[in-house]
């Protein structure tokens, strides 16, 4: 791959065998990404409508991302392991067995990928505050592909997005990375080591510019929420 490559970032596919409600969606996504023809497809979590419940969404969700026309890259999502454990009640929270499912049927949740100047990392958020092992060696694997990307720009790639409009935000809805993990963030954030921050899980389409780094967030490829804003924050 050049410094040109043409890279795709799509997000909340939500894909199912057993509830195919969003494949339709996803046959037009695959036409239309088949006719660009992209060097790298990134997904952005909530690979599978209910993964974290159903290993078989899982196992289906990689078989559709496998028609992909290119070379792909995920992180998971609460659809596919669990919800953030902090916010969670036990029976939606992210679990070492839910995880373990994931990597078995996708692969491996956080990771560093070159393409062309930039270094992309992939981050699972959902084990963020969880006190699992992984959760620790996540960090460490960031500080170190942070510290030995040379002279790549460094994009980060998770699907809870960090901060609304900053990063020193109270978050009162617990939609965003909670306060702990973007501390640990803002490290690299706030030390001008991350250029763009890629997410899904909103189902909004936003390019924003916060604290001097891009954030944008991907819509969900499977449906439009909330057009009303009737019951969902109004985050712009």
């Amino acid at each position: 791959m050049t410094d040109s490559s043409f890279i795709a970032f799509i997000s909340d596919p939500h894909l199912s065998a057993d509830r195919p409600f969003f494949q339709f969606n996803w046959e037009i996504l695959l036409d239309e990404l088949s006719q660009r023809q992209p060097d790298l497809v990134l997904v952005g979590g909530d690979l599978a409508l209910d993964g974290a419940n159903n290993p078989s969404d899982l196992r289906f969700a990689r078989r559709q991302l496998d028609r992909l026309p290119c070379q792909w890259l995920a992180v998971p999502g609460n659809h596919d392991i669990g919800d953030i454990a902090k916010s969670a009640v036990p029976e939606t929270a992210v679990s070492e067995e839910r995880r373990n499912r994931y990597l078995e049927a996708i692969g491996w949740d956080f990771w560093s990928f070159d393409v062309g100047e930039w270094r992309i990392i992939g981050l699972n958020s959902m084990i963020l505050t969880s006190g699992f092992a992984a959760e620790a060696e996540q960090e460490k694997f960031l500080a170190d592909a942070i510290a030995e990307a040379g002279s790549r720009r460094i994009a980060l790639l998770s699907h809870m997005a960090v901060c609304d409009v900053a990063l020193s935000e109270f978050d009162k809805t617990g939609w965003f990375m909670p306060a702990e993990s973007r501390a640990m963030l803002s490290t690299y954030l706030l030390g001008g080591k991350v250029e763009l921050v890629l997410s899904g899980d909103m189902h909004q389409s936003r390019d924003r510019l916060i604290d001097g780094v891009r954030h944008v967030w991907a819509p969900s490829t499977a449906f439009v929420t909330d057009m009303m804003e009737e019951w969902r924050p109004k985050f712009g």
